[in-house]
């Protein structure tokens, strides 16, 4: 057996003690860092509520007010003016529809970046990202994704253009199985090589109001009213495919897209997506990987609305689901025309 001597156990047990001291040191430094975040982010909101935007300004990164100063497609004078304007935004000419500021859930630091979860209530938790000087932590994007988080998510290979069912594993849906007006089990679709979309039992979503509005540090801010229409071609196991999309509104309604396709008008083919029971056992229909390029950021997720009866159609809700977990919200209804499709739960096969 090794047996170390007096001296050398003297100095491995101070070795030892050095290293312990350390960990305990970097736990305690990154403790240190993660509540330095959360009282900054506080320190803004504050900044924000009460009109001190000069402070608030002090309080972002120049990458953070270059992005808010060319909100709109129309630069502001400054960092201050362009706050003013999202503060009015917010407001939309009432001041209790800003509603108390998110509150800070998580904070996860690496080096001089960080990542804060926050929730506003009635949302689910999405993320702002902060970045250190050295000397105190800044705001580094007023909204969830910027240009970069857009990129790093653009790099990832998108889904195949037939979304995988859920798994028994996956704890979130359960698949379904859908036929036509006469019981048999919906044909399969059929995609052309220009991108167009037949077969399938057809679900035509022409009646449609949506309310947009993205997330931020201080709270809510509405985008646009906006008018879709799209047409899905459901295969027996419930996967869809929009052989068209079309928004009618304002602006940030055309910029609305599937994140397959590299358009950048207001109609975009295939969108696909599945229909699917969720843990509540209630239907949702599930648009895969959708994106909205607009001017307050790039936002990149799937999109979850309820999906149920509605006379002698399907209507589709959205109570402010949020797509993904990036901020951007979508409230209001999708009613489709009489339509024989039949839900079931479990596969066809």
């Amino acid at each position: 057996m090794f047996v170390l001597g007096k001296h050398r156990w003297r100095v491995a047990l101070a070795m030892l003690a050095v290293a312990a001291t350390s960990i305990a040191g970097c736990g305690a430094d990154d403790d240190q860092e993660r509540d330095r975040v959360e009282q900054r982010i506080e320190t803004l909101q504050t900044a924000f509520d009460t009109r001190d935007l000069r402070d608030a300004c002090r309080g972002m990164t120049e990458r953070a007010q270059l992005l808010i100063t060319y909100m709109a497609h129309a630069a502001a004078p400054s960092c201050e003016a362009s706050l003013r304007r999202l503060k009015g935004w917010m407001a939309n000419g009432d001041r209790s529809v800003i509603g108390p500021a998110p509150a800070v859930e998580d904070v996860d630091v690496d080096g001089r970046r960080a990542v804060a979860t926050i929730e506003q209530r009635g949302s689910r938790p999405y993320s702002v990202r902060m970045a250190s000087s050295g000397e105190r932590w800044k705001l580094d994007g007023v909204f969830d994704a910027g240009a970069s988080t857009f990129q790093e998510l653009s790099d990832v290979p998108p889904d195949p253009p037939s979304p995988p069912p859920p798994t028994s594993g996956d704890g979130d849906a359960a698949e379904v199985s859908t036929s036509a007006s006469d019981g048999d089990a919906c044909p399969s679709v059929r995609l052309g090589g220009a991108g167009g979309v037949s077969g399938g039992c057809v679900l035509s979503l022409s009646r449609a109001k949506l309310t947009m509005s993205v997330l931020n540090l201080f709270g809510r801010m509405p985008l646009a009213d906006c008018r879709l229409r799209l047409t899905l071609h459901v295969d027996s196991r419930g996967r869809t495919w929009a052989d068209d999309f079309q928004t009618v509104g304002p602006r940030a309604c055309g910029d609305i897209r599937g994140c397959e396709s590299n358009q950048l008008s207001s109609q975009h083919r295939p969108w696909h997506g599945r229909i699917e029971r969720g843990p509540d056992g209630r239907l949702r229909h599930r648009f895969v990987d959708v994106c909205l390029d607009t001017c307050v950021g790039e936002y990149r997720g799937d999109w979850a609305v309820g999906m149920k009866r509605h006379g002698r159609g399907w209507r589709l809700r959205s109570s402010a689901a949020m797509v993904g977990s990036s901020g951007w919200l979508f409230k209001g209804t999708l009613d489709s025309r009489p339509s024989e499709l039949a839900v079931t739960a479990g596969s066809s096969g």
